[in-house]
């Protein structure tokens, strides 16, 4: 079965509206990421089976819906986040915006000394 990614990502942005959630809390809920849940929602990526395992785990939506539009979602409320959980997460995000931030502030020096080294040879 060949499935449109294009179609699975508007049944699934829709899925996620009809929740009132947004990507970040819906990508929370589903143990992923922002990004993720965007590139589903647009078409760029397919999700996983671990996706619609969990998909189907929390919300009673079946997979067919989202891949092929076959019956309609089953919609539960999803439990609470567990407080544990989302710190964990949140120290997950902390941890890689400080890589990210060493990383800016090499190339920043790397920069900067490349601009000197320019300035030494135009005098």
């Amino acid at each position: 079965m060949n499935i449109n990614k294009i179609e699975t990502g508007i049944r699934i942005r829709d899925f996620r509206l009809s929740l009132g959630l947004s990507q970040t809390e819906f990508a929370e809920q589903m143990d992923t990421d922002q990004p993720v849940i965007s590139a589903y929602e647009q078409g760029l990526r397919l999700p996983s089976t671990s996706f619609f395992t969990k998909i189907t785990k929390l919300y009673g939506a079946s997979q067919e819906w989202f891949t092929a539009g076959i019956g309609s979602p089953k919609i539960k409320p999803a439990p609470k986040a567990d407080p544990h959980t989302r710190i964990g997460l949140l120290e997950k995000k902390i941890d890689f915006m400080e890589k990210k931030l060493k990383l800016l502030e090499f190339n920043l020096k790397k920069t900067l000394d490349m601009l000197g080294e320019l300035a030494e040879k135009s005098k």
